[in-house]
């Protein structure tokens, strides 16, 4: 799975740990979907005022045939990318009902 990364920098120091947050999601989402899928993540910033900044997280799976998103916004990077993950876990189960299948032969590959 090709992993693209939009607008990194807005993270911070935290680049790294992202990287590896989104890396062992992608690795779960891997092992059910076709090797040329895409998953774009995209970090925005906003609302900067003092020391603060909010920040917004919008993932994109794309596969031959589909295509999932999910975002998330909140104060702290690591959070909100955490979110964003779940969130499209989430919606990749509920789409492709993986969730309590035993073998890995009964899913259909994407």
């Amino acid at each position: 799975m090709l992993i693209q990364y939009l607008n990194l920098k807005n993270a911070g120091d935290n680049d790294t740990y992202i990287k590896s947050l989104v890396e062992k999601s992608a690795e779960k989402l891997e092992r059910d979907l076709s090797k040329e899928s895409i998953l774009i993540v995209d970090i925005k910033e906003y609302n900067q005022e003092g020391k603060r900044a909010k920040f917004s997280v919008h993932l994109r799976l794309e596969a031959p045939a589909h295509m999932l998103a999910a975002h998330a916004h909140d104060w702290d990077v690591i959070t909100t990318t955490r979110k964003a993950l779940k969130k499209l876990e989430t919606e990749f189960k509920h789409k492709f009902k993986t969730e309590g299948t035993k073998y890995k032969s009964r899913i259909k590959r994407i």
